[in-house]
């Protein structure tokens, strides 16, 4: 991204906040907040997700990034106009970073790397990378009822007939209310657990790449097309399959 591109508020923060730079990320923190206090932590954290993705996705190329840290939701939200508790795109990831709410820190960074070496792709493929790396390498709940122990989560929104179909998933833009993350989330990374194990690695990404990030109907309609032929199954068997795998 040329600076000419960059967002208003990388401009003015970028100029006014402390950094600590590292091998792979410029970390912009306040002064006097609960990132700065913890920033050691942070700074071993990240970089060691980094590394993790970069050698699960097979990626050797060095990315510089930078990462935002807000103290509360009310600041992040006044500086970036973006709701919500993380948010990631071209080579910039903006979060909330306190005492009781704070991002998992693989999340955001599989979006950098990911769509950098593979291109968008499917709202459920692309979120659901995201959760199942994310809880791959750090099972831990952040507060976010996202990553943690998702094949429970799974298991207990089957049991209140809450899921969606596997046809549905196509139709949905994770993150929305439409697709009440609660559940689409966890259940999107199981999703892509079952389809990376049943695949395997190089034919999970020939999938993950060969889909789009259309939702018209036409989109979806060919999305599920593309789905069927690399999976060498109808959507209807694959949506049994993921579920004996899930359940």
């Amino acid at each position: 991204m040329d600076n000419n591109d960059k967002y208003d508020f990388e401009i003015k923060l970028s100029a006014i906040l402390p950094v600590k730079k590292t091998e792979h990320f410029n970390f912009y923190y306040f002064s006097n907040s609960f990132a700065e206090k913890d920033l050691d932590n942070i700074v071993t954290q990240r970089e060691k997700a980094y590394k993790d993705i970069s050698l699960f996705l097979n990626i050797v190329e060095d990315i510089s990034i930078d990462l935002y840290l807000f103290n509360d939701a009310e600041t992040k939200e006044a500086e970036t106009g973006h709701r919500g508790i993380g948010w990631a795109f071209n080579n910039v990831m903006v979060e909330i970073y306190n005492e009781n709410e704070k991002c998992h820190p693989y999340h955001e960074l599989v979006h950098i790397i990911a769509v950098k070496n593979f291109g968008f792709t499917v709202s459920f493929l692309n979120e659901g990378l995201a959760v199942y790396i994310s809880n791959y390498f750090m099972n831990t709940d952040f507060g976010d009822y996202i990553h943690h122990n998702i094949h429970e989560k799974v298991a207990h929104h089957y049991k209140e007939n809450e899921l969606f179909s596997l046809k549905e998933m196509f139709s949905l833009q994770i993150g929305n209310s439409l697709s009440k993350p609660p559940i689409s989330y966890p259940q999107s990374g199981l999703i892509v657990e079952f389809l990376y194990k049943k695949l395997g690695k190089e034919k999970f990404f020939d999938l993950y790449k060969a889909l789009y990030s259309d939702y018209s109907e036409e989109g979806i309609i060919a999305n599920i097309m593309e789905f069927e032929k690399h999976c060498n199954m109808t959507i209807g068997q694959a949506n049994k399959e993921w579920l004996n795998f899930a359940i």
